[in-house]
Protein backbone atom coordinates (compact mmCIF):
# COMPACT_ATOMS: atom_id res chain seq x y z
CA UNK A 1 0.00 0.00 0.00
CA UNK A 2 2.92 2.51 0.64
CA UNK A 3 4.68 1.90 -2.68
CA UNK A 4 1.34 2.31 -4.50
CA UNK A 5 0.70 5.76 -2.51
CA UNK A 6 4.79 6.92 -3.47
CA UNK A 7 4.14 5.71 -7.22
CA UNK A 8 0.60 8.09 -7.19
CA UNK A 9 2.44 10.84 -5.24
CA UNK A 10 5.16 10.59 -8.11
CA UNK A 11 3.35 9.96 -10.72
CA UNK A 12 1.13 13.65 -9.80
CA UNK A 13 4.93 15.29 -9.33
CA UNK A 14 5.58 14.43 -13.01
CA UNK A 15 2.40 15.50 -14.24
CA UNK A 16 2.77 18.82 -12.46
CA UNK A 17 6.33 19.62 -13.42
CA UNK A 18 4.72 18.69 -17.12
CA UNK A 19 2.25 21.00 -16.96
CA UNK A 20 4.56 23.68 -15.97
CA UNK A 21 7.00 22.80 -18.29
CA UNK A 22 4.32 23.09 -20.97
CA UNK A 23 2.77 26.30 -19.16
CA UNK A 24 6.63 27.77 -20.33
CA UNK A 25 6.77 26.48 -23.18
CA UNK A 26 3.55 28.16 -24.57
CA UNK A 27 4.42 31.59 -22.99
CA UNK A 28 8.00 31.21 -25.09
CA UNK A 29 6.07 30.46 -28.29
CA UNK A 30 3.94 33.60 -27.52
CA UNK A 31 6.79 35.91 -27.22
CA UNK A 32 8.62 34.84 -30.16
CA UNK A 33 6.00 34.69 -32.73
CA UNK A 34 7.21 37.83 -34.75
CA UNK A 35 5.70 41.23 -34.58
CA UNK A 36 4.41 42.62 -37.78
CA UNK A 37 6.14 45.70 -39.69
CA UNK A 38 3.25 47.43 -39.11
CA UNK A 39 0.71 47.94 -36.49
CA UNK A 40 -2.39 47.06 -38.48
CA UNK A 41 -1.34 43.83 -39.69
CA UNK A 42 -2.09 40.97 -36.96
CA UNK A 43 0.27 38.06 -35.55
CA UNK A 44 -0.94 34.57 -35.87
CA UNK A 45 -1.84 33.36 -32.57
CA UNK A 46 0.34 30.25 -31.45
CA UNK A 47 -1.24 26.89 -29.36
CA UNK A 48 0.83 24.25 -27.60
CA UNK A 49 -0.50 21.05 -29.53
CA UNK A 50 1.65 18.41 -28.17
CA UNK A 51 5.03 17.65 -26.15
CA UNK A 52 6.69 14.78 -25.66
CA UNK A 53 7.74 13.04 -22.04
CA UNK A 54 11.40 14.80 -22.86
CA UNK A 55 10.48 17.92 -24.08
CA UNK A 56 11.70 18.11 -27.30
CA UNK A 57 9.70 17.24 -29.68
CA UNK A 58 7.23 19.75 -29.96
CA UNK A 59 3.45 20.14 -32.09
CA UNK A 60 2.48 23.59 -32.18
CA UNK A 61 -0.60 25.53 -34.25
CA UNK A 62 -0.62 28.83 -36.28
CA UNK A 63 -3.57 30.02 -36.67
CA UNK A 64 -4.97 33.16 -39.21
CA UNK A 65 -8.51 34.27 -38.12
CA UNK A 66 -10.95 35.39 -40.34
CA UNK A 67 -11.38 39.34 -40.90
CA UNK A 68 -7.55 39.87 -39.31
CA UNK A 69 -5.01 40.85 -41.85
CA UNK A 70 -1.36 39.22 -42.17
CA UNK A 71 1.40 39.62 -44.27
CA UNK A 72 1.16 36.06 -44.98
CA UNK A 73 0.46 32.65 -43.42
CA UNK A 74 4.71 31.19 -44.37
CA UNK A 75 5.51 29.46 -40.82
CA UNK A 76 9.37 31.07 -41.03
CA UNK A 77 7.97 34.60 -41.45
CA UNK A 78 5.92 34.15 -38.04
CA UNK A 79 8.21 31.87 -35.97
CA UNK A 80 11.45 31.89 -37.78
CA UNK A 81 12.97 28.88 -37.01
CA UNK A 82 15.63 28.73 -40.14
CA UNK A 83 17.34 31.55 -37.85
CA UNK A 84 20.10 30.42 -35.09
CA UNK A 85 18.88 33.41 -33.43
CA UNK A 86 15.74 32.74 -32.93
CA UNK A 87 16.67 29.04 -31.19
CA UNK A 88 18.96 31.33 -28.81
CA UNK A 89 16.26 33.11 -27.61
CA UNK A 90 13.50 30.30 -27.29
CA UNK A 91 16.29 28.37 -24.81
CA UNK A 92 17.08 31.95 -22.95
CA UNK A 93 13.28 32.09 -22.50
CA UNK A 94 12.73 28.79 -20.78
CA UNK A 95 16.14 28.71 -18.80
CA UNK A 96 14.91 32.40 -17.28
CA UNK A 97 11.51 30.34 -15.98
CA UNK A 98 12.99 26.85 -15.67
CA UNK A 99 15.82 24.67 -14.65
CA UNK A 100 14.78 22.14 -17.41
CA UNK A 101 17.15 21.65 -20.76
CA UNK A 102 15.67 19.46 -22.91
CA UNK A 103 18.18 17.82 -25.69
CA UNK A 104 18.01 19.97 -28.96
CA UNK A 105 14.49 20.59 -30.06
CA UNK A 106 12.25 19.20 -33.16
CA UNK A 107 9.04 21.27 -34.05
CA UNK A 108 5.85 20.62 -35.85
CA UNK A 109 3.69 23.71 -37.24
CA UNK A 110 0.40 23.40 -38.14
CA UNK A 111 -1.46 25.89 -40.14
CA UNK A 112 -4.55 27.20 -40.04
CA UNK A 113 -5.91 29.67 -41.87
CA UNK A 114 -9.13 30.54 -41.30
CA UNK A 115 -12.09 31.39 -44.20
CA UNK A 116 -11.96 35.37 -44.63
CA UNK A 117 -8.65 36.19 -43.04
CA UNK A 118 -6.95 38.87 -45.13
CA UNK A 119 -3.28 37.83 -46.59
CA UNK A 120 -1.19 40.58 -47.82
CA UNK A 121 0.68 38.47 -50.03
CA UNK A 122 -2.26 37.13 -51.79
CA UNK A 123 -2.77 41.25 -52.82
CA UNK A 124 0.47 41.55 -54.14
CA UNK A 125 0.80 38.90 -56.26
CA UNK A 126 -2.74 39.62 -58.09
CA UNK A 127 -5.11 37.50 -56.03
CA UNK A 128 -7.59 38.42 -53.44
CA UNK A 129 -6.29 39.10 -50.25
CA UNK A 130 -9.74 37.20 -48.25
CA UNK A 131 -8.14 33.66 -48.19
CA UNK A 132 -10.08 30.93 -48.68
CA UNK A 133 -9.80 28.49 -45.43
CA UNK A 134 -6.68 25.57 -45.47
CA UNK A 135 -4.16 23.70 -43.32
CA UNK A 136 -0.61 23.09 -43.91
CA UNK A 137 1.93 21.36 -42.16
CA UNK A 138 5.35 22.28 -42.39
CA UNK A 139 7.73 19.34 -39.86
CA UNK A 140 10.10 18.21 -38.97
CA UNK A 141 12.15 21.37 -38.17
CA UNK A 142 15.32 20.90 -36.10
CA UNK A 143 16.71 22.79 -33.87
CA UNK A 144 19.86 24.31 -35.29
CA UNK A 145 22.96 24.38 -32.36
CA UNK A 146 24.95 26.48 -33.92
CA UNK A 147 24.82 29.36 -36.91
CA UNK A 148 25.06 28.33 -40.73
CA UNK A 149 28.35 29.31 -42.20
CA UNK A 150 27.82 30.50 -45.72
CA UNK A 151 31.23 29.21 -47.45
CA UNK A 152 31.12 31.49 -50.38
CA UNK A 153 31.50 34.38 -48.31
CA UNK A 154 34.61 32.77 -46.47
CA UNK A 155 36.64 31.87 -49.91
CA UNK A 156 38.79 33.87 -50.93
CA UNK A 157 38.08 35.89 -54.47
Amino acid sequence: MLNSMKKRCRTQQIVAEDQQWRAILQNALEDLVGTPSTKSLARPSVRLLSINRAGNRIALELRFESRRHYCCAEPGCHLPTHDHGWWKSLRKHLANYSDRNPPPMILKIRGAVEAGARLQCNASLGIPALSPAYTFVQAPIRERRTPRVNKLKNRRS
